[in-house]
Order: C-alpha cells, then structure tokens, then sequence
C-alpha cells in the first residue's frame, strides 16, 4: 500500500531562491519537496488524518494554565441551548446523532462517515493550504480542491461572519457546510473548510458550534489542529503585508511556470524588513493565541488531531 501511495502521489518541488521558498505547482498538484524520510512520515500521518474513525485520536498532553491579561472574558463557558429534535424534519437519527446526559440532537442534514468531514483549524500563513492539498491528493479519488476560509479571511471578516450568524444557530452552519461538500465530492478522501483562530473563536456563537462538535457521533467532525513555526508565520505574513502596502501583487503561491510570480515572490523576500523593537511581543502575542485556542479545544472536549508543519514537511 505505502508503494502504491508513492507511485501515485505527485512528486513535488520546493525552489529556494534567496530570500524564501517558492512553492511550484502543476494544474492543480501541490508541490513540496521532502528527504526520503520526511516523505515517509507525510504519508504516514496524513493518510492516518485522512481515514480516522470510529473515535480513533490523537490527543495532547494538557499543558500549564496560561495567564493572559487580555484574554477573552468569553472564555467562561455558556449555556449551550440545543435545538429539539423533531420527527417531522425527516432526518434519521440513527444516521448522525449525539449523545450527552442532556441533550439529543439532530443535525439539519445527513452527514455521512465518506468522505470523512474535518476541519483545518490554523493561523493565517501556517501552510495549511498546501498540507490539505497534499491530504486530499493521498486519499479517496486523489481529487484536490481548494479549502474554503470559511469563518473569515481576517479579524473584520470573521467578526461579520458571527455576527450575521442567527442566534440560534448551534453549529449547524458547520454541519450544513460539509454535507454540502459531500455532496459536491463525493468520491474524495475528505472534504474540509478551513477554521482561522482570531479572537472570535472565544465568542458565544463559536463556542457553541465547538461543543457541538464534542457532541456530534455517526459521524464525527474532526479537528486537525495545525501549527508552524511563529517566527516562519510573522516573516511570511510581514512580507504579503509589506507588498500590499508598496502596492506590488504577491500571489500566496506560483505555478511551476509563472517566473514573473517566481521573480515578485524572491524580491519581496530580498527586501524584507522586520520590527526589531516589537518582535518577541508580536510573537508572543501570536504563541498566546495559538495556547488559548489549544486550551479552549481541551476545555470543550473537541475531537482533534495536533499536527506540526515543520514534522510533517521537513
């Protein structure tokens, strides 16, 4: 099976060229390179990720409690009102269902176990586009397609996400989202959306989509909980930002043969510059987020499976 996985995998490139790495593409393969090793260990972990069921995790180790002065007062954990099931919506429950002390829930549609549903949850510029790329193409059909940003790009995207969201919607749009998907492809490995941890993630609604996800069998919608390098996330986020204030258009990736985006991405990596002065407070700005977001999924029992781009690409 590990040769077959091999033999059809798209062999990919990664060109460093100066200042950054250029990630080659061709059509819609994702292209990164690996030793002999590294490319080993992707297969392993991320068809594991792509085929997980039946409640079969990856767990973390809780770490020490963090203090933040800042951190989100939400983060107390609601009261989560769940919708009554109706016999009349004509769904079966035997299909999708949950099970607590409290609650039996419904979803608005019927998910099912293929592909598997999951959700990429990341910081922005942490590779989570080529890692699902990469995850799609070892699985199923071999199928790729692109991850939806679907709670928002950025912080001002994701805060009218939510806010537009109904009152009563407990997760659903989640659940609606994927079976969708599902619909759309059926004959892939998985189907996803991606999930950005900004602030809104500690909000009332987010939180109440997360403990459905604790709650949610016969299916299961997993987490993969993606992290890279913070310093590697800052440089990569500095240099598009600097770009887009210089009013130069630098693509997120270039296409094998696209050497004009080849030559944008080598400038804009030759003539970064990074604020010494507020660094390491950005940094840990970014390392307190990533924690919290850990510990809210502890907190809420959210099925997850922690993954590091630097383990999986290296």
């Amino acid at each position: 099976n590990m040769q077959r996985l091999q033999a059809t995998a798209t062999v990919p490139k990664c060109e460093a060229r100066g200042g950054g790495s250029h990630w080659s593409r061709t059509g819609r393969d994702v292209s990164v390179s690996f030793s002999p090793g590294g490319f080993l260990r992707i297969i392993l972990v991320l068809s594991l990720v792509a085929t997980l069921g039946n409640g079969l995790l990856s767990k973390r180790i809780p770490s020490a409690d963090l203090t933040i002065n800042d951190a989100p007062k939400t983060i107390v954990e609601p009261a989560v009102p769940v919708p009554s099931t109706s016999a009349a919506n004509g769904i079966d429950s035997s299909v999708n269902s949950t099970r607590s002390s409290h609650h039996n829930y419904t979803p608005p549609c019927q998910l099912r176990p293929n592909p598997v549903p999951m959700i990429l949850m990341s910081l922005g510029r942490s590779g989570t586009a080529s890692m699902f790329e990469v995850m799609t193409k070892l699985s199923g059909n071999g199928q790729t397609m692109k991850i939806i940003e679907l709670t928002g790009k950025s912080t001002p995207e994701s805060r009218k996400f939510f806010d537009e969201m109904d009152e009563d919607n407990n997760g659903e749009w989640m659940v609606k989202h994927l079976c969708k998907e599902q619909r759309r492809y059926p004959d892939a490995g998985l189907v996803a959306f991606k999930w950005k941890p900004f602030e809104t993630i500690f909000g009332e609604k987010s939180r109440r989509s997360l403990d459905l996800l604790s709650r949610l069998n016969n299916p299961q919608i997993k987490v993969v909980r993606s992290r890279r390098n913070l310093l590697d996330v800052f440089i990569s986020r500095r240099k598009h930002g600097q770009n887009k204030i210089r009013g130069l258009k630098l693509d997120a990736h270039c296409r094998k043969s696209d050497v004009e985006c080849l030559q944008r991405q080598l400038e804009a990596g030759s003539r970064l510059e990074l604020p010494i002065t507020r660094l390491v407070d950005q940094l840990r700005e970014l390392h307190d987020m990533e924690t919290m977001t850990d510990k809210l999924l502890r907190e809420l029992n959210v099925p997850s499976v922690h993954v590091s781009f630097e383990k999986l690409f290296r």
